[in-house]
């Protein structure tokens, strides 16, 4: 078995006030992680549907994370953070 956490970020809204939600690529190498490998992957749902997501390996003293995430509203799922602000 192999370790697992989630980690869901839950915003009301994205529009022009309010800060819309980053990416972990800008967060993470402030907390000393660093980038070793992105892609995008897919990933299906239960209902046979699919969507692209990121996938972003990083590394920290030895240590490994891979961190996989998307954007999500009603309508759409993207990858691409300044998409958030469109949508």
């Amino acid at each position: 078995p192999v370790p697992a956490s989630l980690f869901v970020g839950y915003f009301k809204t994205s529009q022009a006030n309010h800060p819309a939600p980053h990416a972990p690529i800008h967060c993470l190498p402030g907390a000393g992680w660093r980038e070793t490998y992105e892609t995008p992957v897919s990933l299906s749902t239960g209902g046979g549907r699919s969507f692209t997501a990121n996938e972003y390996v990083v590394e920290k003293s030895g240590q490994k994370l891979v961190v996989v995430y998307w954007y999500q509203n009603r309508q759409r799922t993207w990858t691409s953070h300044a998409l958030g602000k469109v949508y």
